[in-house]
């Protein structure tokens, strides 16, 4: 779904000028809409996007830029300035060059820093559009063009609306090991855990069960099944009873990848990525793996408070968190779930059925809390989990700093549930463009919670008639327009992850 609606007044270019626009129904592709012209430039990567934002940019005094106040700051500033600049890429040219960018959301300014910090920073303020509403913008003529990418959906069993933006993992380069049976994947295991890094270990088909985790402390390593479908490989670790492995993989390393297979059946976790010092582990990335049936959270990202170290820069991609018996088996569960972690990025998945067995409510389908900062999930879908979507949890010191969640599917039927979207003690939360549609007794879909949450924004988001957007013990956060009317019956078939508007 897209704000760049086509009944709004003035030109699309018009609305929209000054943002920056994802193509959500190919990869992400990221455009700026340069205020001056209103035409668009693909931002292409984070050096292309830095490089393209400072050659746009405004050179601006720091008296002047002193009347725009910071994305933090309660001030007004000189609203006349702000509205003048918005969408503008600012220059400090009295000191060393430093950008700066005015959100059109807020009329307040964002420092850009480094290419990756800028890149990261605009695709957090990025709003989605559709493929037809992009064409009614035109590329400015010095614009390079966005690749011709080949577009594959998510390959193995599963659900979603938005996996038609995936696309597969570049072939594997370099070193490479081919695996077969449980012992083969142990001993290329073994030489990892000894510190063996950069290469890649392609598992060919077939079910690998394990009785214990597999410790990777070597960097740059992947592992991915050999035929791209998840549910060719599975690595099981023989239950979630008491006995059965804790985990299939422990992170402990930087850079590490898993692609392409269905893990899970541990009494922990399926994966755990170990942010706490020594192991720092970060860069990892999940991608087109189904998780099931775990006794704890399905991806746990773990910290060390006293030492501020948590597991950064990871992705979560293309996947499939589920529990194939329709409910968990305790209610100490939940699919992503991160302390600590900054910048991570979860899109394109699908969470089901992560509801408790008894009163006691299971964790989040997404939760990143104790601190995480810089979260990004988008365009994922969400089925009959006790609680979709959370950033922090309580007033003690567990909260969320900045962090978009905006695109996003949700679903919950009859059953017991709970909110659709929960900010407790989150600072800076952007909510905006998501569809929940609950059919449960809990009538507040998102809430906002506790006096540290605030200077976020909630708007355009789509909710069933009879739910609300709720503060609670002092929270706040500026609301825009929502849409507070929609039936179930709207849509196709949103049980089974189908978002499709009915016409």
């Amino acid at each position: 779904m897209s704000s760049a609606r086509p009944s709004e007044a003035g030109s699309i270019s018009e609305r929209l000028s000054g943002r920056i626009l994802l193509q959500v129904e190919q990869h992400g592709e990221a455009w700026y809409v340069s205020p001056p012209t209103q035409k668009r430039y693909y931002m292409g990567r984070p050096a292309d996007a830095f490089r393209l934002m400072r050659s746009l940019g405004l050179g601006i005094t720091d008296a002047d830029l002193a009347r725009i106040p910071v994305y933090n700051d309660t001030s007004e500033g000189d609203t006349n300035l702000r509205s003048r600049l918005s969408g503008r890429i600012l220059l400090q040219v009295e000191q060393h060059g430093e950008a700066w960018y005015v959100s059109p959301v807020n009329q307040k300014r964002y420092y850009m820093g480094r290419p990756a910090d800028a890149f990261q920073l605009m695709r957090n303020l990025g709003l989605g559009i559709s493929d037809e509403n992009l064409r009614g913008i035109s590329i400015h003529q010095d614009s390079t063009t966005a690749p011709g990418l080949d577009t594959v959906g998510s390959t193995g069993s599963g659900y979603g609306h938005n996996n038609t933006a995936c696309i597969e993992l570049p072939t594997a380069t370099g070193d490479i090991v081919t695996v077969s049976t449980t012992a083969e994947l142990k001993a290329i295991v073994s030489e990892i855990t000894g510190g063996r890094g950069n290469l890649t270990v392609v598992i060919n088909p077939g079910t690998y069960t394990i009785d214990r985790g597999l410790w990777i402390a070597g960097e740059n390593v992947t592992f991915r099944g050999a035929t791209g479908n998840r549910d060719d490989v599975r690595i099981l670790g023989g239950g979630m009873g008491y006995g059965a492995s804790t985990h299939i993989f422990m992170v402990a390393a930087d850079n590490v990848t898993i692609a392409d297979m269905t893990i899970g059946e541990v009494y922990n976790h399926a994966v755990q990525v170990h942010g706490e010092s020594p192991f720092d582990a970060d860069g990892f990335l999940l991608h087109n793996v189904r998780v099931v049936d775990t006794r704890e959270q399905m991806l746990k990202g773990s910290y060390r408070a006293s030492d501020n170290n948590g597991p950064d820069n990871g992705t979560v991609e293309c996947s499939v968190f589920e529990y194939t018996a329709g409910i968990g088996p305790q209610w100490y569960i939940g699919g992503v779930d991160v302390h600590d972690g900054t910048n991570w990025v979860i899109r394109y998945n699908t969470f089901k059925d992560i509801q408790s067995p008894d009163s006691t409510i299971a964790e989040h389908g997404v939760h990143f809390w104790s601190n995480s900062d810089g979260t990004l999930v988008h365009d994922n879908v969400f089925i009959n989990n006790d609680r979709a979507i959370g950033f922090g949890l309580g007033d003690y010191g567990r909260g969320h700093g900045s962090g978009t969640i905006r695109n996003n599917y949700i679903y919950h039927d009859t059953s017991a549930g709970d909110v659709g979207i929960g900010l407790e003690s989150a600072t800076d939360v952007d909510v905006y463009d998501n569809v929940i549609l609950h059919e449960h007794d809990y009538t507040r879909a998102i809430e906002y919670r506790f006096p540290d949450t605030r200077d976020g924004s909630i708007y355009d988001n789509i909710l069933t008639t009879g739910y609300t957007i709720t503060s609670r013990d002092g929270g706040t956060a500026s609301i825009g327009s929502n849409t507070l009317n929609a039936r179930v019956s709207d849509y196709v078939n949103p049980a089974n992850g189908n978002f499709d508007r009915n016409e």
